[in-house]
């Protein structure tokens, strides 16, 4: 089955619908993947349980410097933590959410919540 009709320069062995329909009495699910060749989808089977995803990196909040600004509380959970600025500024507001609203734009921050 391909995904782009001619321009993948596959031949069709079957329409997408017949195998749909074929499938959906015997299985609830198609599986497809990747063509080796052109651009297409080509039918799977079902892929192997794959391992859980990256774990939650977890921030020592007693280390975090929350008597300084905003910015260079951030910063410093990026450095220390390997994330993104955008993933430690949520981190952050979700801390302090989880305080009560405490300390939550830092030392007088940039940024209140």
């Amino acid at each position: 089955m391909s995904k782009r009709g001619k321009r993948s320069g596959l031949q069709q062995s079957h329409r997408a619908g017949e195998i749909c329909a074929t499938k959906a009495a015997v299985h609830p699910f198609v599986f497809l993947r990747h063509s080796d060749h052109g651009l297409a989808w080509v039918e799977a089977g079902q892929p192997e349980k794959g391992r859980p995803g990256p774990r939650r990196t977890e921030i020592d909040w007693d280390k975090v410097p929350m008597d300084k600004p905003y910015g260079e509380v951030i910063d410093w959970i990026c450095k220390k933590t390997g994330l993104g600025e955008r993933q430690a500024k949520a981190r952050f507001k979700e801390h302090c959410q989880q305080q009560g609203g405490q300390n939550d734009t830092a030392k007088g921050g940039d940024e209140p919540f």
